[in-house]
């Protein structure tokens, strides 16, 4: 019954990539490790894990200095808060990640970097992935398909959702393909 589990165990269980990067202002290692206990080599790890560096990011010359230095969102590009947010989500290996429209904002080729380090990254996790742009869940074991309201409009393997050419998810990654102009050449 998840109703008697601890918030605080919930909290360690449960990773989250927004669509919106939090940053605060306090140090890197602070703003990827959120409280928890880690050292200075697993945040520089999963920061390297997702392509960053802390000293470029903070620029200073050690990474030990990097991780203690104040984060300045300002010189961040919205590819580099998306990646602190994955570093913060893969840090924890979590046993449930949620992807809240993460690649939204994202160009194609730093999207697929980020789900790519995921996927490495939190292979043995649990991923609910919410996302528009449907490109981006086909690499999932299941879709939901939801319409407006809520209301379900599919739940089956991206394959059987594709071959309904009636259905509803059919239609929209057709749609989002020829608004794209680009096929499944991409993928």
């Amino acid at each position: 019954d998840i109703a008697r589990l601890r918030v605080s165990r919930v909290r360690r269980a449960v990773g989250l990539v927004p669509q919106d990067p939090v940053i605060f202002r306090m140090s890197l290692k602070d703003n990827i490790a959120g409280g928890a206990d880690f050292t200075d080599a697993e945040v520089a790890a999963s920061l390297t894990h997702c392509g960053l560096d802390a000293r470029q990011l903070t620029g200073k010359s050690t990474v030990g200095e990097a991780l203690q230095a104040e984060l300045a969102v300002s010189g961040l590009s919205t590819g580099q808060q998306q990646m602190l947010m994955a570093a913060r989500a893969i840090v924890r290996r979590p046993k449930v990640l949620v992807l809240d429209e993460c690649t939204a904002s994202l160009d194609v080729g730093t999207a697929h970097q980020l789900l790519q380090v995921i996927g490495a990254h939190c292979a043995d996790a649990t991923v609910l992935s919410i996302a528009h742009r449907l490109r981006f869940v086909l690499r999932c074991d299941r879709i939901l398909v939801l319409g407006n309201g809520g209301h379900i409009l599919g739940l089956d393997t991206p394959a059987n959702l594709m071959r309904e050419e009636d259905g509803y998810f059919a239609a929209c990654l057709r749609h989002e393909q020829l608004d794209d102009g680009k096929g499944e050449e991409e993928e």
